[in-house]
């Protein structure tokens, strides 16, 4: 049996066909459609800000999803734009389908050939050809070949997504509450922020204030939002009140960090609010990174 990944520019051949009525084995052709286990209508990227923390991204609908962790995705557009990629590409595999026909002699994986049974299958096209098996048998059809085939031609891009599925349920991914999106600051700017504090070194500081207010701008959600988390990365947290919103800011609520929570007012506009103190018990509190995780109403 050979079983492998092909690159581009491989071997086409007119010497072997499997052809109705002529060496096609009946009632052995099968699954030539797309390829419904590995194919996946929905995508969820985990990438990783400059502090270390979760950044989620979902593309698509239904109930075949994957679950992809890529560090190189550190911002929330990155994210979400490879969500929508790996949606597409995952979504769209191709036919596949396997048939047996008598002994064929020169035919090996990679190359295409013509695989025609217009009235068993409605099947007539070049497919490349994946596994061959012969066998050889003492009773039936006697030397047979079995043939998988697929309507694409294998690349580095398909042979990725089989290593996805394959190192997936490998990846520890801490989202217990199992948020689809994220809206991340790791406050390298205050670009999309308002405060009144100072930002150093990548982290939003009290400066000379007793109190500093950092607010967000909205993330537009797809729809409404139905439960939140918020995260916080940074030092003496305890000196930090955060409040979430899920109309923009036009109504603020407070929330425990790290605890999934369903707001008492909806809405698809998140933002993020924290009231930083200091006082004896905490006299420098900071933040390196905030994000709020959400799910949307499906």
């Amino acid at each position: 049996m050979f079983s492998a990944p092909f690159l581009k520019n491989t071997k086409s051949t007119d010497d072997e066909a499997v052809i109705e009525g002529e060496n096609l084995i009946p009632g052995t052709i099968a699954n030539f459609a797309v390829d419904s286990f590995k194919s996946r209508n929905r995508t969820r990227i985990y990438g990783r800000d400059d502090a270390r923390m979760l950044i989620v991204a979902t593309s698509g609908t239904g109930d075949r999803e994957i679950e992809i962790n890529n560090s190189n995705a550190s911002t929330n557009a990155e994210a979400d734009a490879l969500a929508e990629a790996y949606k597409q590409d995952l979504g769209n595999l191709p036919p596949i389908g396997s048939c047996e026909a008598f002994g064929i002699e020169t035919i090996k994986p990679g190359y295409l050939m013509v695989v025609t049974a217009p009235i068993l299958a409605n099947v007539h096209a070049y497919y490349r050809v994946v596994e061959i098996t012969h066998i050889i048998s003492k009773t039936g059809p006697g030397w047979r070949t079995r043939i998988s085939v697929e309507d694409e031609e294998r690349t580095i891009g398909t042979t990725i997504r089989d290593r996805i599925e394959k190192e997936k349920d490998t990846v520890q991914i801490i989202n217990p509450n199992d948020m689809e999106f994220s809206y991340n600051f790791d406050f390298n700017s205050d670009t999309s922020i308002q405060h009144n504090g100072i930002i150093s070194e990548g982290r939003l500081r009290m400066g000379t204030s007793s109190q500093v207010t950092m607010t967000t701008t909205a993330r537009q959600a797809d729809a409404d939002i139905t439960s939140i988390e918020m995260r916080a990365v940074g030092n003496d947290l305890g000196g930090i009140k955060f409040y979430a919103s899920v109309n923009g800011g036009a109504t603020w609520e407070q929330v425990q960090l790290d605890t999934a929570t369903v707001l008492n007012h909806t809405g698809r506009k998140v933002a993020m609010k924290a009231i930083m103190t200091s006082d004896s018990n905490h006299p420098s509190p900071d933040l390196d990174s905030i994000g709020i995780y959400y799910k949307i109403q499906r």
